[in-house]
């Protein structure tokens, strides 16, 4: 007799673990597109999603501060939220070692589906700037420097 509870709880175990999965698969939204993401720092960024999963940026601090576009890979986790990693380079610069790659770690949550596409972003990010050499995917050393702050950002339509 003690064999069934102990099979029911197995089962009701086994049942969770594709129906979390089914939820984040369920949303039929598309995150797919481009965002015009404003920072509470007053600087923008542009954040471009490919169904594929890959994720690309450009900020209007890249010339002042000096860094390029970055590029990475997305993935949900879960109905309307993805994460994203994207890698950039910074320009050398002979005062600062902080002058190598940076790894850069969105959390992104979506809002106001219409016509299937999301309209809305919001979230963080953070990220940390490696020295000259480094791979910030395996880093051997300790980060330079740290950085990130949180943003709201809608889908740039075309019209």
């Amino acid at each position: 007799m003690t064999k069934l509870p102990v099979l029911a709880t197995a089962l009701v175990a086994a049942l969770a673990i594709p129906t979390a999965a089914l939820a984040v698969e369920s949303d039929s939204s598309t995150i797919d597109g481009a965002y015009l993401l404003r920072q509470s720092d007053e600087h923008q960024r542009v954040l471009t999603f490919e169904s594929g999963g890959t994720v690309s940026q450009i900020s209007d601090q890249q010339n002042a501060v000096g860094y390029t576009s970055g590029l990475g890979s997305w993935t949900k986790t879960g109905p309307g939220s993805v994460t994203a990693s994207i890698v950039d380079f910074n320009q050398p610069d002979p005062v600062d070692s902080g002058h190598g790659p940076s790894m850069i770690v969105f959390d992104l949550t979506f809002s106001n589906p219409v016509d299937g596409s999301y309209q809305y972003v919001s979230g963080t990010f953070s990220g940390e700037a490696f020295a000259t050499g480094q791979d910030p995917l395996k880093p051997s050393e300790a980060p330079v420097r740290s950085f990130g702050t949180n943003f709201e950002g809608t889908r740039i339509v075309a019209e």
